[in-house]
């Protein structure tokens, strides 16, 4: 079983993080250790009608000077443009981004963009960051995406149909405060698929051709994590100690986003969220044992697989291959018993999409670093028939 890259020269980095229940409290010591004395609190609308907004603001110790509460889901070009024109409005020195994947991803991009004082153009595909943006401090109210942690902003341009991804150590918050009392009203349908997301995630960082040894040990661990607490933060919604370690879990696999970004199941799910509007964690939910199953005919990508499978149940097996086959069939079960799709149909797609479906997918970035190369959108569409 020969799951190991030889070693090669890596970098990595990771914001300040503060976990446990009340780790909000810190937002103020925090905002003053950067210096900032007027930051722009970007967050989803319905934060501000369940007063955590005003939470967070009390948080601050009078340090935000306004709330932008126009995220959208996806982070639109359009509103990431917008809640960058008000950061430049109000004339702040940071940015604190509370909320889902959406309100994280908008926050630091607008930050980027209101130090820099630009747009974002037209261009889609993946955009390497060098400069840094305004200070920002992330604060997740959802265990899934991870973007909190990572070095990766997604932006959807609607009109090109295509996401543009800002990739670079310099869009990593300075600052992420962990704290699971925020999630306890998460409905249990969301929790479900977000922390599919995050399993996602973990999975393709551990098989991503950029992997390295901390992204493997993160990405083991997320999906340790997650296959023990998941169950129980979606069946408990108050349980701490579940909200707890599926957070810390989503943070692990968002680690990996920096260096390890990307395979064809995140080319497939942008593509899901292009075309047909399908949240990420459900499209997550339907693609990942798909994805697995693809990438099982590398015998590299199949070590990977059959190292993680016990953690599903998966009896030993004599062949990688088989074992990486056991545990997408285990992973479907994992989703399907938290209620979530299994199949492209569950989410409204049939054969007749598939060649739509591949043809976006193969524009994205994402696939890139796959173990197993994509060769054109015909062979994707051929791959994906297994899927509807």
């Amino acid at each position: 079983m020969a799951a190991d890259l030889p070693l090669k020269p890596f970098g990595y980095t990771a914001p300040q993080i503060h976990f446990g229940a009340g780790a909000l409290s810190r937002l103020g010591s925090a905002l003053r250790g950067l210096g900032a004395s007027r930051a722009l609190l970007v967050c989803d609308a319905h934060l501000t009608q369940a007063d955590l907004a005003t939470l967070v603001a009390e948080a601050s110790q009078g340090r935000v000077a306004g709330v932008w509460s126009r995220v959208e889901t996806d982070a639109p070009r359009a509103s990431v443009e917008a809640a960058a024109d008000e950061a430049r409005r109000l004339d702040v020195d940071a940015v604190v981004a509370l909320g889902s994947g959406s309100a994280l991803h908008t926050g630091k991009a607008a930050a980027l963009l209101a130090r820099r004082g630009d747009t974002l153009g037209r261009t889609s595909g993946t955009v390497h960051v060098e400069e840094r943006g305004l200070p920002v401090i992330a604060i997740p109210t959802t265990a899934g995406n991870g973007s909190e942690v990572s070095g990766v902003a997604v932006v959807k341009h609607a009109d090109l149909r295509r996401k543009q991804i800002l990739v670079g150590r310099a869009l990593q918050p300075e600052v992420v405060l962990l704290d699971p009392t925020l999630l306890t009203t998460v409905a249990s349908d969301l929790t479900a698929a977000t922390g599919v997301d995050a399993l996602t995630h973990a999975f393709e960082g551990l098989t991503s051709t950029d992997r390295h040894p901390i992204s493997t040990a993160l990405g083991l661990e997320s999906v340790h994590l997650l296959r023990s607490w998941l169950p129980r933060a979606v069946a408990a919604p108050l349980d701490l100690d579940a909200r707890g370690h599926t957070l810390l879990a989503s943070a692990m696999a968002g680690q990996l986003a920096t260096t390890a970004y990307g395979g064809v199941a995140r080319a497939v799910i942008h593509a899901l969220s292009l075309g047909w509007d399908t949240r990420q964690g459900l499209a997550s939910a339907a693609v990942l044992p798909w994805s697995i199953r693809f990438n099982a005919s590398d015998a590299t990508a199949a070590a990977i697989y059959a190292r993680t499978a016990p953690t599903f149940g998966v009896a030993a097996a004599s062949d990688d291959r088989e074992a990486a086959r056991a545990l997408a069939d285990k992973l479907e079960r994992f989703a399907a018993d938290l209620g979530l799709p299994t199949r492209l149909g569950a989410l409204g797609l049939g054969a007749s999409d598939l060649e739509r479906l591949s043809e976006l997918a193969f524009a994205d970035a994402s696939h890139a670093t796959n173990p197993v190369r994509l060769e054109s959108a015909r062979g994707l569409a051929d791959a994906l028939k297994t899927l509807v």
